[in-house]
């Protein structure tokens, strides 16, 4: 069954109350541990975690939960983008989710795109593979939860590559988690993307190499100058436990746009 957490560990982690728990496993968007949650002892696992921090991101957005049920099922998602692009307060984080659901597959569409200052808990090591490469992230809810930290839903849980070379074994990686202050923790990192450009790969991590090739041929054609290791954040297959169906934005840092 893997690592769980206790309800009140998930609540302060995602700072919400634990109500705002079971109320979104009232509405069926994410369910504990069967086998704990019969003795009225609620447990999370990893997965049930990250699927709870994505809601909470739409949510707070102001989308509905009718709204994030749609989502999950792929529906409706240009009225959702359009609502969201209509207001006036942050909804950054929500937005890309759903820019990123709605682009198609293998659609190497070009985006401009920045990642606000922030701080970031960081994990730094060599992933065997692409398992390796998300496990770091989820890892990194154990490293919050003892640090007392507190998840920050405005940004992107990501991983940064300092070999440009797309590898698919061995990967070595930084792991990022977005956490409110926390700058007196270990490894806690301040990090800021003002310009950089962006595409969304939809399939298996093993062909993410495309978005990396239809970036590097944009760089070429337009003459920008990349100035930091390559980024990707995620969109999870939530009940893919070997991430053949992932949603993966890979971010170029530049000197300049075009």
């Amino acid at each position: 069954m893997g690592k769980l957490y206790r309800e009140s560990e998930v609540a302060r982690l995602l700072g919400v109350e634990e109500d705002v728990l079971r109320y979104y496993e009232s509405c069926g968007i994410v369910i504990p541990s069967k086998e704990i949650a019969e003795k009225s002892c609620r447990l999370y696992d990893q997965q049930s975690v990250l699927h709870l921090w994505q809601s909470l991101v739409m949510r707070d957005a102001g989308m509905s939960i009718g709204d994030i049920q749609q989502v999950e099922h792929g529906e409706n998602l240009d009225e959702q983008i359009a609502q969201l692009q209509h207001r006036l307060r942050s909804v950054h984080s929500a937005l890309a989710m759903l820019r990123q659901i709605e682009q198609k597959e293998n659609r190497y569409r070009i985006m401009e795109t920045s990642l606000p200052a922030g701080s970031y808990l960081r994990s730094r090591l060599v992933a065997k593979n692409a398992s390796g490469v998300f496990g770091a992230i989820l890892n990194l809810f154990d490293q919050a939860m003892r640090q007392g930290l507190e998840m920050d839903r405005s940004r992107p849980l990501l991983c940064c590559f300092p070999d440009i070379e797309f590898r698919v074994e061995n990967i070595p990686c930084e792991a990022y988690l977005p956490v409110i202050g926390g700058s007196m923790h270990e490894n806690v990192v301040r990090l800021e993307v003002p310009h950089a450009i962006a595409t969304v790969h939809h399939g298996t991590y093993r062909d993410v190499e495309f978005a990396y090739n239809a970036l590097e041929d944009y760089v070429n054609a337009n003459d920008l100058e990349v100035i930091g290791s390559p980024l990707e954040t995620y969109v999870l297959g939530f009940n893919d436990p070997e991430w053949r169906n992932l949603t993966t934005t890979v971010m170029f840092p530049i000197a300049k746009y075009n």
